[in-house]
């Protein structure tokens, strides 16, 4: 069987482990940043092209010419439109990491995280020409653990579909399953990443959303805040560990304070411990570190000099 495997990100690698496809679809290569799908199958020996439009004369004219009885996708970043779609026997699949209609588009994983959701899964779809908008053929619901982040999620679901296809593409084949229409009426969309959606202010965001923004991004962006240093330029601080000490406590003052030689921050709701730091280019320091190397200045009058975050001693 000929199968045309059309994928960009890692959480592709396990569905491309599990099967052997005469060729494999990719991104362009980003400066020195080459997909991991593309070093995969050149280790595995699998060809390669990695065209810029997916839907261009030349990417149609490869894959006609190649005749292909189905594609499969996961995870790639373009929108097949419907001269590749009608190309392959058995139709074009599509692997996507939530339950569709929920969380479509490029960040489900972190999305389902930043909204605290309990359960999430991977979907199997026959395409069409929306995004991740086609026929459920089958979709696997899993719990999201507790303090779970984004990378952990990821891999768990990368083998979950791997698993899923293996299991359900000899019952496509035989027609055994008849897709199902999804409820586009609950549809939800979810965007690309950026780096500044890991950028956190105390008093926007209570200690809850701070904490499940700090799982969502992780591994990347991250989540940081601005500080001005004692010579007033501004520096961003990327948090590497915290904990939620409480969820319900309101204070007029929000922001970093010190009690007991601990670094806390009070936040909208709820009080943070940060027990590590990375000032921009430095190495990862403790809260107790960053009082005594970004915190001392800071005393009396100066408090009032710092916009948005609120130095405390005595609270």
């Amino acid at each position: 069987m000929k199968i045309i495997f059309i994928a960009t990100s890692s959480f592709a690698l396990p569905v491309l482990k599990a099967i052997q496809p005469c060729l494999v679809i990719t991104a362009p290569d980003q400066k020195k940043n080459i997909s991991p799908v593309k070093l995969y199958a050149q280790k595995k020996s699998y060809p390669v092209f990695q065209p810029k439009n997916i839907n261009s004369p030349a990417s149609l004219s490869k894959v006609k010419t190649i005749a292909p009885d189905l594609i499969i996708t996961a995870s790639y970043g373009q929108i097949l439109g419907k001269k590749i779609l009608s190309i392959p026997k058995y139709g074009c699949l599509n692997l996507h990491a939530s339950l569709l209609p929920k969380y479509r588009g490029a960040s489900p994983v972190q999305t389902a995280i930043l909204n605290n959701e309990k359960f999430t899964g991977v979907t199997l779809i026959l395409m069409d020409e929306k995004m991740d908008h086609g026929k459920i053929i089958t979709q696997k619901k899993i719990k999201i653990k507790k303090n779970e982040n984004a990378q952990i999620l990821h891999n768990r679901l990368a083998k979950l579909s791997a698993k899923i296809l293996t299991n359900t593409l000899p019952l496509c084949l035989q027609s055994s399953i008849k897709p199902k229409k999804q409820n586009h009426q609950k549809a939800s969309y979810t965007k690309k990443i950026k780096k500044k959606d890991g950028k956190i202010d105390f008093k926007k965001y209570t200690a809850l959303q701070i904490q499940q923004m700090f799982l969502a991004y992780n591994p990347w962006p991250g989540i940081y805040f601005t500080f001005f240093k004692k010579n007033r330029s501004l520096i961003q601080i990327k948090i590497i560990e915290l904990k939620i000490i409480s969820q319900t406590k309101k204070s007029s003052k929000t922001g970093l304070f010190i009690k007991n030689k601990n670094l806390f921050s009070q936040c909208k709701q709820g009080i943070l411990a940060i027990e590590k730091l990375q000032p921009e280019s430095k190495k990862i320091i403790t809260g107790e570190e960053f009082m005594s190397g970004y915190l001392q200045d800071f005393t009396g009058d100066r408090q009032k000099t710092l916009p948005k975050q609120i130095l405390n001693k005595n609270q």
